[in-house]
């Protein structure tokens, strides 16, 4: 029912869909340089607008990299496992004696994102995934674990879509932002919805939620890895 109701969604939003922002002349979310792009294509010669200021490397190239790719499939990890976390944390509290609980934090990557670079905020969300994964692997916990565990998986999941953001822009430049944006926020997108599916597949096969907790904190761990070395910002 949530995939058939997400593909309507999909196909109304195609009808409706005018064009992308640079085509419309309106900048893409996110855009850091709105101001200063803006005056600087309204002063150059047609020929020269957008050269200077519209830096980094074109969309329909991006795409065929493997690096572009590699980036969007760490996206829909970090989704997948942060979300498939934090959305079966009211069952796990309830197995622990603390039935109501649910993890909902927020952590101001934005700052971290401007000083240190995405790479180093994203692996943090990885790292909040790792620990509530692994939190939740041990048999019985106190009380306070439990509000660990629950507190890092919902800071993993709440953050990711800022740093994720950052990190396109970082890695490909300005120029086409709003597709290259889009087509990663989709996997992060994706990600997520795929998380609670992937966790109780684990479960319904082998009656426990160890293997898909280990895998996750595993693939958080790639994806942290993945993200200092392919997101690390590169002049175009």
């Amino acid at each position: 029912i949530c995939c058939a109701l997400s593909a309507a969604g999909v196909v109304l939003v195609a009808f409706l869909y005018m064009g992308n922002p640079e085509d419309l002349g309106v900048e893409p979310l996110y855009s850091r340089r709105e101001g200063e792009c803006a005056l600087a294509e309204a002063d150059a010669p047609a020929e020269e607008a957008g050269d200077g200021c519209r830096d980094g490397v074109p969309y329909t190239c991006a795409i065929r990299t493997v690096r572009f790719w590699v980036l969007a499939v760490a996206y829909f990890v970090i989704g997948m496992a942060s979300y498939g976390v934090m959305s079966t944390m009211a069952l796990f509290a309830v197995d622990f004696g603390y039935p109501g609980l649910q993890g909902a934090v927020l952590v101001p990557l934005g700052a971290v994102c401007d000083r240190f670079g995405s790479r180093w905020a994203l692996t943090i969300c990885c790292a909040a995934a790792i620990v509530a994964s692994l939190l939740l692997c041990v048999g019985s916990l106190p009380a306070a674990a439990v509000f660990i565990a629950s507190a890092c998986s919902g800071a993993a999941y709440n953050s990711t879509i800022v740093p994720v953001s950052v990190s396109v822009r970082e890695a490909f430049g300005a120029r086409d932002y709003s597709k290259k944006l889009g087509f990663c926020a989709g996997c992060a997108t994706v990600g997520i919805s795929a998380g609670p599916t992937v966790t109780s597949m684990f479960f319904d096969l082998t009656g426990s939620y160890h293997i898909a907790l280990i895998a996750f904190a595993v693939l958080c761990a790639l994806s942290a890895a993945v993200f200092h070395i392919v997101a690390r910002p590169r002049a175009c």
